[in-house]
């Protein structure tokens, strides 16, 4: 039953990552790493353009960071990051894109699953 529960935590983790990898990306030099653990796995995040890897309790890397990739919030990439808060399992970062566009970003890792949201500030209309 574990190995049963090893494989679906990573057919998760490689799930997530096909979805992540397929946003739009890009890289950014200013890099800061943020570590989130959940026993056998943990998620790395280079904060600067927002790019995850995935490695195993003995740190064999499961799924690698793309060293071209990153977030990208209406076709402008993240170029700054600012850490709100950050626990064993969960961190919220604040990003801001190339075109000055604001996103708060939660991430969470539990249970071999990585959850992302994304709010992206609403700009107003001119009248």
């Amino acid at each position: 039953m574990n190995k049963r529960k090893g494989m679906i935590k990573y057919l998760i983790i490689t799930l997530f990552c096909i979805v992540l990898v397929s946003c739009s990306v890009i890289q950014n030099s200013n890099n800061k790493l943020v570590i989130l653990k959940d026993g056998d796995y943990q998620i790395n995040i280079n904060t600067a353009g927002l790019q995850f890897s995935f490695t195993d309790k003995e740190g064999d890397i499961i799924v690698p960071i793309d060293s071209v990739s990153g977030l990208y919030i209406n076709d402008s990439p993240v170029v700054g990051s600012v850490i709100k808060s950050k626990t064993k399992n969960q961190t919220v970062i604040e990003v801001t894109t190339e075109n000055g566009e604001k996103a708060v970003v939660d991430i969470s890792f539990n249970k071999g699953i990585a959850k992302i949201s994304v709010n992206a500030e609403l700009k107003e209309k001119n009248k």
